[in-house]
């Protein structure tokens, strides 16, 4: 807007977003910089700092690199905290019998959906020890003994948009992949359902760009819940926006 007033603060916004691409992998959106919300080594402080050095108006951000970085160095993360937390999560059901997930989409917003999804305060699944294991089967799909579903092994090759998603799928029970035609995207909750200690300890680089899914589950009118399965946490997007699909049956 007034190039000729740019100075040394536009290089400390840059440097923040950096930072915070480092510390999500994702670009700051528009909507908000929280990362106490999406994981829990992260303290309000993190946010405080993040609005800051990435406010639009440069009479808002750190001034000098000093600044800067004098309030980075007194972030500190949360590992005794986390720790502790993680200490009474509790496994998953070893009675043998099979979990049932909710599978109709709901359209839900706020603390309704945090309830309905079984999530905590940060939209993270309270549940997340999981020793479960999956059995691959013929036709590149995976069956969940735990919760008697049946995935895809694959995700879609790239990402897609919600409509570009079903459509996906719909190609899927056109093709009658696998000998099934009643594929559909999942609940946020049957999501959930494919972390295990296998997937957090298994990931590869190229993994992680595709840990993004849409879920069939609503967010109003133009917002859709996609679950990240890398940092392990619920959130929404516009509709056009693009994650992965991972399709499952049953």
């Amino acid at each position: 807007r007034n190039p000729d007033k740019v100075d040394g603060r536009a290089d400390l916004y840059g440097a923040g977003v950096l930072l915070y691409r480092m510390i999500t992998g994702e670009l700051p959106s528009m909507r908000s910089f929280s990362l106490s919300r999406v994981n829990r080594l992260y303290d309000s402080a993190w946010d405080d700092f993040f609005a800051r050095a990435l406010s639009l108006s440069p009479a808002g951000r750190f001034q000098t690199a000093e600044e800067m970085l004098i309030a980075l160095n007194n972030l500190h993360l949360r590992l005794q905290g986390a720790c502790a937390i993680e200490n009474t999560i509790s496994a998953a059901p070893e009675n043998g019998m099979a979990v049932s997930l909710r599978r109709e989409p709901q359209n839900i917003c706020g603390e309704k959906a945090r309830l309905l999804f079984g999530l905590d305060k940060q939209f993270r699944p309270a549940n997340t020890k999981s020793r479960k294991k999956f059995v691959n089967e013929e036709y590149g799909m995976m069956h969940d003994p735990e919760t008697s579903l049946v995935w895809k092994e694959a995700s879609s090759t790239y990402r897609l948009t919600l409509q570009e998603g079903r459509s996906y799928v719909n190609m899927l029970n056109e093709k009658c992949h696998a000998g099934r035609n009643n594929w559909r995207l999942p609940t946020v909750n049957e999501l959930f359902s494919l972390l295990s200690d296998d997937l957090r300890a298994c990931r590869t680089d190229s993994e992680h760009e595709a840990l993004c899914f849409w879920s069939c589950d609503l967010h109003g009118g133009r917002d859709a819940w996609y679950v990240n399965l890398d940092m392990e946490f619920a959130d929404w997007q516009d509709v056009g926006c693009r994650n992965f699909v991972r399709a499952v049956s049953g």
